[in-house]
């Protein structure tokens, strides 16, 4: 399961009030953002921290196991230690 991070945003504006007697209120929605590795989260915090409504960022899971691009040539010389 990857990082999540999770906030709440304002999508837009609705008048509960009237046309002559407007109230306008904000549209709050939640959002959520999925980072595998701790690179896609260094990118994607700053966006939250733009978006969000204060005091609402929430991050929670763990980053993926990184891939292991070794070969079996590596792997071999390690164990036997070459």
């Amino acid at each position: 399961m990857p990082k999540i991070i999770s906030y709440k945003l304002v999508s837009g504006e609705k008048n509960i009030g009237t046309k002559e007697e407007p109230i306008i209120e904000p549209i709050i929605s939640p959002a959520k953002i999925e980072c595998p590795t701790k690179a896609s989260f260094d990118a994607n915090y700053p966006i939250a921290e733009k978006e969000a409504i204060p005091g609402t960022i929430e991050v929670s899971g763990e980053f993926d196991p990184e891939p292991d691009n070794s070969t079996t040539d590596e792997v071999l010389n390690t164990l036997l230690g070459v």
